[in-house]
């Protein structure tokens, strides 16, 4: 297997490992979590066992938190880009459609690497058209990305 193949499956493997448990966590878990720590803090006789759990567990509190709102925002910003591909497709005029969402503040790293990503499909089918047509959105996004930083 070449080295290629081998990182995209451990990066899917990973990124489908880490989805699946982010999705898992929620409020009730935290609070779980805030009161184990509540009671370890609080603890009126500590061991040196019951100091390590706790440092552990606010190493992982921090982590998870700071994890869980990197993923949400990572998929704000594939929902919105899904949301800005649709607009910029659909659109009669491609031009003034980029201008408006220059404008908006709507062109992103996000719709780039959606844009990238149907390119790349489109040329594994051999949709010529498809691709060429969306690398011509693609220079013109980043065109107007470069133009409105």
């Amino acid at each position: 297997m070449r080295h290629s193949t081998l990182k995209k499956i451990f990066i899917k493997e990973m990124w489908n490992t880490v989805t699946n448990k982010f999705c898992r966590l929620n409020q009730e878990f935290f609070s779980h979590l805030k009161f184990e720590l509540g009671q370890l803090r609080f603890a009126v006789s500590r061991t040196k066992d019951m100091e390590d759990r706790l440092i552990e567990l606010e190493a992982m509190q921090k982590v998870l938190l700071e994890g869980t709102e990197a993923y949400d925002k990572l998929q704000t910003d594939v929902i919105t880009a899904k949301e800005s591909l649709t607009k910029i497709l659909r659109s009669e005029d491609v031009k003034a459609t980029l201008l408006d969402m220059v404008g908006r503040n709507e062109l992103n790293r996000s719709l780039l690497t959606l844009l990238d990503e149907n390119i790349a499909n489109a040329q594994k089918v051999d949709q010529k058209q498809a691709a060429a047509y969306m690398e011509k959105v693609r220079a013109a996004v980043l065109k107007y990305m470069t133009v409105s930083t």
